[in-house]
């Protein structure tokens, strides 16, 4: 929250992306330190201008996300052999639709016509 002239706490419009990127850094060392989400937010509060809700939307956004964008990925293909797809290739995909088993038991089947209404309750 952000502190007016004459003392009171005023909520300013449109300035809360900036206030949170002006003290991101903190958060980012203050989480890696092992601090929760709501005791950073509440050690922080008077500095930002919006909630708790909007808060934790922030660190996904700017801080856990570009963590895990941050992070090298590893080469593909980097040893040289031939690595298998992660999905199959159309070629090896059958043609033909697949055909019940017939030494398979047969799947519940229930035809209530052919209930007798005098064997019902």
């Amino acid at each position: 929250m952000v502190k007016s002239p004459s003392g009171t706490v005023a909520r300013s419009r449109r300035n809360g992306r900036a206030n949170f990127l002006l003290v991101a850094a903190e958060i980012r060392a203050a989480l890696a330190a092992g601090h929760t989400l709501r005791l950073v937010f509440e050690q922080h509060e008077e500095r930002l201008s919006f909630g708790y809700i909007q808060f934790t939307r922030y660190v996904k956004r700017y801080i856990t996300m570009a963590d895990a964008a941050a992070l090298p990925r590893p080469a593909v293909g980097t040893t040289g052999a031939l690595q298998k797809p992660a999905f199959p290739l159309a070629s090896s995909l059958p043609t033909e639709p697949r055909q019940a088993r017939p030494d398979l038991p047969r799947r519940f089947h229930f035809d209530p016509m052919s209930v007798d209404r005098k064997d019902l309750v």
